[in-house]
């Protein structure tokens, strides 16, 4: 079996790969579809069509098909809950909507990412549309820092209009009471998710770049989400960080632990110590608006609140869930219950999906290579328990890699090199 992909196709792909999830805001025209998940869903196509017409192959260093077998497994729930419960409470439409959308999952990261992914690619456009996008990140925040006026980098032109009416507005300020500068896309977790990635393809492939090169990329790009304050993205940062240098952490353990416990004794002061900042200034009211996102994150729609939703299914319902895309015909009307990715399974599918899900999760964490890996497959499951990154794009991103490089660029005959290069940087 040969898919005979030329280097400019996987250039091309490369591009408008990078490109679907800055297109990913908007809309396509066609309910509950983004611009960027047609990309997705073009070479979903493709790929089902090469693997037609030349096999598939199975196994190690092939295709992995255990993300298939989690869609089918979902299908086959759904399909017992649709059969068994009220037909007021089921939407077969709905349903093949929803599966749809996992089988897309499913596809780009264990076929699409097989065939098209070239790691030289992939790191130039999302260097390139990531460097791009932290410029106008640092622009929006300059211009509200300076003017207070906030700077949308989501256009209404045309037939180009936003995936949601909310972000033809303006995504800054949606949830908080400070200005959160997200550039090109909807909010600041997308950006986040998509520098972090950035960061993550250079630090596994730095060839043709040189030392300041790549310092001053990981350094402009690590400012970008601090800056978007991205709490979730500021945090994987720091591990993926603390993962890096773990050779050089542990041969300076004193050091870092003492680094360590002066940081958290500044947190400490400025804890205790939180009524003496000015909030209008931008640096008193982050510290006081982020003190205020802990304390009530027991209730946010994310967390606490996210499980709440729990509240509405009958108990046998939370054994096998009531079938995917069925949530809504369970919800009361005009319900404001955010599910994250553990929440949405469980309505969806049970609790006996969500223990498939896991034991595919595990497989995962156990089977990483090294810590580039661990840290995508980590990101994704981080990003499972506090939002909703499951199976859209963004799950399609970071699995889509870790997978690439978990088992497929061995096929390149490179993996060792690859190996190598990371003990070197460490």
């Amino acid at each position: 079996m040969n898919y005979v992909i030329s280097k400019k196709g996987k250039e091309i792909f490369a591009f408008f790969f990078a490109l679907s999830f800055i297109l990913n805001s908007y809309s396509s025209g066609i309910d509950g579809i983004s611009l960027g998940a047609v990309i997705h869903i073009i070479y979903a196509i493709v790929s089902i069509v090469l693997i037609s017409k030349y096999g598939l192959k199975i196994g190690k260093n092939a295709v992995q098909i255990s993300p298939i077998l989690l869609a089918i497994i979902f299908t086959v729930i759904s399909m017992i809950d649709i059969v068994f419960l009220p037909s007021s409470e089921t939407s077969l439409l709905n349903s093949f909507k929803e599966l749809g959308k996992v089988y897309l999952w499913g596809i780009s990261i264990c076929i699409v990412n097989y065939i098209f992914f070239d790691l030289k690619s992939l790191r130039k456009w999302f260097v390139i549309i990531g460097g791009i996008s932290t410029l106008f990140l640092f622009i929006q925040f300059l211009m509200w820092l300076i003017g207070g006026s906030e700077i949308n980098g989501i256009i209404s032109l045309g037939l180009l209009q936003p995936y949601h009416i909310d972000y033809s507005i303006g995504s800054g300020s949606f949830y908080t009471s400070f200005y959160r500068p997200s550039s090109f896309f909807s909010e600041p977790a997308f950006y986040a998710n998509f520098i972090l990635s950035a960061i993550v393809l250079v630090l596994v492939n730095s060839n043709g770049i040189n030392k300041k090169q790549y310092i001053f990329i990981i350094s402009f790009f690590s400012l970008g989400i601090l800056v978007s304050s991205s709490t979730a993205g500021i945090v994987l940062l720091f591990i993926l960080f603390c993962l890096y240098y773990k050779n050089y952490i542990l041969k300076n353990l004193y050091s870092f632990l003492i680094g360590l416990l002066v940081f958290t004794s500044i947190l400490g002061v400025v804890y205790f110590n939180l009524e003496s900042f000015d909030e209008s200034t931008y640096l008193g009211k982050s510290i006081v608006t982020i003190n205020r996102k802990f304390e009530v994150m027991d209730h946010s729609r994310r967390f606490g609140r996210s499980y709440d939703a729990l509240d509405y299914l009958k108990e046998e319902q939370k054994i096998f869930g009531v079938g995917m895309g069925n949530e809504i015909n369970i919800l009361p009307p005009n319900s404001d219950s955010y599910m994250n990715t553990v929440t949405m399974m469980i309505f969806s599918v049970g609790v006996v999906g969500l223990g498939v899900f896991m034991i595919f999760i595990t497989g995962l964490l156990l089977s990483a290579k090294n810590y580039v890996i661990l840290f995508l497959f980590i990101s994704y499951l981080a990003k499972c328990v506090n939002g909703s990154i499951g199976f859209s794009l963004y799950g399609i991103l970071f699995l889509g890699l870790a997978i690439f490089l978990n088992c497929y660029y061995s096929k390149e005959n490179n993996y060792n090199k690859f190996i190598k290069s990371i003990n070197y940087n460490n």
